[in-house]
């Protein structure tokens, strides 16, 4: 029993996805402020996003599919939450954090 094409694209897919996540996660640890890290962790997201969908390609599966709707609209909302949270935080230090 032999690989398929796509079976063997979806795995060189998901080492080369791998390998990008190494510097968003260097990011994440040693991001010299907030945005750097939330930027690191958006990639790590949309690697997470990307991983589940070669592997609903690769295995063949309909319910990974699914999880991928519910794992991007929390990523998005998640996303919405951070922004307004960091631009809260850079208007307080330019204010003096005179609220």
């Amino acid at each position: 029993m032999g690989v398929s094409l796509l079976e063997a694209f979806g795995w060189v897919g998901l080492a080369v996805l791998a390998l990008t996540v190494l510097p968003a996660l260097y990011r994440v640890v040693r991001g010299p402020d907030e945005a750097d890290r939330a930027v690191g962790a958006d990639h790590v997201f949309f690697v997470l996003v990307g991983s589940l969908m070669l592997l609903s390609l690769v295995w063949d599966r309909d319910l990974l599919i699914d999880l991928v709707v519910v794992v991007t609209v929390i990523g998005f909302i998640s996303a919405l939450v951070l922004g307004r949270y960091l631009g809260a935080t850079r208007a307080e230090r330019e204010d003096g954090g005179d609220r």
